[in-house]
């Protein structure tokens, strides 16, 4: 069912005015530390204030909250276009002329509370139908470059942004509903008053659509920068709709509450202080591990209440699902644990950690084993590490090369390895042999160093190829502990 329809309809301003009846708050200062005065203009975030004038909150679906911000570097003159806000014609609309290089943040949303044939005791949620639309009346993105436009969405408390970004060549015409079942969404966390950028090269896009509970509003979430001068932003926006499902209180998922995760050792039981409400006698609840460095061992995985071990420190984030009458619902923890107090790792150690952490098992993983070879490169892990390799970059060259130089007239047979410097507890030796059985490395009588530094060893033999007579040479690489 359409929920939400913020459209033309809806109209009560016929010229342009300030969102909130007040012009936007500005600042004059040096945001980038280049010593030139640049410049801020905002309507400060909020989630408890419209963003639209007074006047439109008795019209279904035109109160909407959120803020914006807009920088102007090197220079103190915006030449707006308008202000934001309201124009005859258009829902609404955000626009402004610079002729120095500029960024924008924007994000809007309506809240459910003003969805329309919601009652209430119902909820609303993003089902196998659901879908967003926006409507742009115009929109001039080639004028600035826009990194990204995104639907939001508010359910359990927390902001998320779509995987999905609605692309530039899109822009300036009626967009179709997107649909959002195989849609995935990222935390998103916008600050009063003026903190909005979403960081999208850290944004972890692991939670799906119908993970996210009942909805407490949606909306979208606009970013532009530019470097060039003599730029603008236009974004003009006709409707914004949503199509969601209305359930009855009665048939919600299970209510979960979730409670903090003190700071453990690794090998130290957390407790998992959380609660669970059920609305049948057949709910059932289970822990989960979303991501961490190690496996995790659960008292009672099935128990809201219970205890976690983690084996290997790091951050870990925790889920506990529920599910009740075909309804269900989850919440997540991010839990810290600390190394354990004992032997410092060794280098190997801490190296294998670091490349396989990211593994179901972490370090028990069998791609981590010390004779394994995840990337079928003929190197083993052991050697990966000794040498300075990539486990997961199959790289043949990072084997020792052999060669032969001249020198006084003789030639020599020759080697040359690179070292990991953190391979400190691994003894490097190139050995000499006439017939591959017998092996010989004493320095000067079998072999000459040529270089000898944490990261490159460089050897040739102590004896000349003579004729008739083969000479092989090898690398042999033994961990000492």
């Amino acid at each position: 069912a359409e929920v939400l329809a913020f459209n033309r309809a809806n109209e009560y301003v016929t010229a342009a005015t300030h969102f909130r009846n007040v012009a936007p708050s500005s600042q004059n200062l040096d945001i980038d530390g280049d010593g030139v005065t640049d410049t801020r203009r905002f309507h400060a975030f909020s989630t408890t204030v419209p963003l639209n004038p007074a006047e439109s909150e008795g019209i279904h679906g035109g109160r909407f909250y959120g803020g914006y911000l807009v920088e102007r570097f090197s220079g103190t003159n915006f030449a707006w276009q308008s202000w934001p806000g309201f124009t005859g014609g258009a829902a609404l609309a955000m626009r402004f002329n610079s002729n120095y290089p500029s960024t924008v943040d924007w994000v809007l949303y309506w809240v459910r509370e003003d969805f329309k044939d919601v009652e209430p005791e119902q909820n609303v949620f993003l089902g196998p139908q659901s879908s967003l639309r926006i409507d742009i009346q115009e929109v001039n993105w080639n004028y600035l470059d826009v990194g990204q436009l995104r639907w939001l969405v508010r359910a359990n408390d927390k902001f998320y942004v779509s995987q999905t970004v609605i692309a530039n060549t899109l822009m300036g015409r009626t967009l179709s509903g997107t649909q959002l079942t195989g849609e995935m969404w990222a935390e998103y966390t916008p600050v009063a008053p003026i903190a909005l950028n979403f960081d999208q090269a850290n944004a972890s896009f692991h939670t799906t659509t119908q993970e996210l509970g009942p909805i407490q509003g949606v909306g979208f979430l606009a970013d532009a920068d530019d470097t060039s001068f003599n730029r603008r932003f236009r974004l003009i926006v006709d409707g914004f709709y949503l199509e969601a499902e209305v359930i009855d209180v009665i048939d919600l998922a299970p209510v979960i509450s979730v409670e903090p995760v003190a700071t453990t050792e690794a090998g130290t039981p957390a407790a998992l202080e959380s609660t669970v409400e059920f609305n049948s006698e057949v709910g059932a609840s289970l822990w989960s591990v979303v991501y961490g460095p190690g496996t995790v061992s659960f008292g009672d995985p099935e128990s809201a209440q219970t205890t976690a071990t983690a084996s290997l420190p790091g951050e870990y984030r925790l889920r506990l699902s529920a599910w009740d009458d075909g309804q269900s619902s989850f919440r997540e923890v991010v839990w810290i644990v600390d190394p354990a107090e004992g032997p410092d790792l060794t280098a190997i150690e801490l190296w294998r950690q670091d490349k396989f952490g990211h593994l179901s098992g972490g370090v028990d993983h069998p791609d981590a084993a010390l004779l394994a070879d995840p990337d079928g490169d003929g190197i083993a892990n052991l050697l990966e590490f000794a040498l300075g390799g990539n486990p997961f970059i199959p790289n043949s060259a990072q084997l020792p090369e052999s060669g032969s130089a001249e020198i006084g007239g003789e030639r020599y047979l020759t080697l040359s390895a690179s070292r990991n410097p953190e391979a400190t507890d691994f003894i490097f030796t190139v050995e000499v042999s006439s017939d591959l059985a017998d092996w010989h490395g004493a320095l000067g009588d079998d072999v000459v160093i040529l270089t000898d530094t944490p990261s490159l060893l460089e050897v040739r033999s102590a004896q000349p190829i003579g004729p008739g007579a083969p000479q092989f040479i090898r690398l042999r690489v033994v961990k000492t502990e």
